[in-house]
């Protein structure tokens, strides 16, 4: 799976910081997106697209509402970092992200068995 990919990729210690982080947010993206897929639901690329990803993951189960702000701080971070050029990002902030991440798809993995055995699309 993508986010297992990204998630080890962000485990990868000669990799730079903030590309750790970079790879850690794009797992969680992909689980978010996941969750949104799942649920019969997309989101369009674009302007916004990333946010909008995570305001519709807290809007489709309240159990992701933490997360999904979680989610959204890591991704101005992100921004930052990669458009602005004036980010920092610390390492303890990228295990951070990088833990939440492999609780995340777990979480997610239950969330959609959870739907299968509901029957629910």
């Amino acid at each position: 799976m993508i986010a297992d990919r990204d998630m080890h990729d962000a485990e990868v210690r000669g990799v730079s910081v903030p590309g750790r982080f970079n790879s850690a947010y794009s797992a969680v993206r992909t689980l978010a997106t996941i969750v949104i897929r799942a649920s019969g639901y997309r989101v369009k690329g674009g302007d916004g697209g990333h946010r909008l990803t995570f305001d519709v993951l807290a809007l489709l189960d309240s159990a992701f509402d933490q997360r999904a702000s979680y989610f959204n701080r890591c991704r101005k971070k992100r921004n930052d970092i990669t458009y602005t050029g004036t980010g920092y990002v610390a390492n303890t902030e990228t295990e951070e992200l990088l833990r939440i991440a492999h609780a995340f798809a777990g979480e997610v993995a239950k969330w959609l068995k959870t739907k299968r055995q509901n029957g629910s699309r």
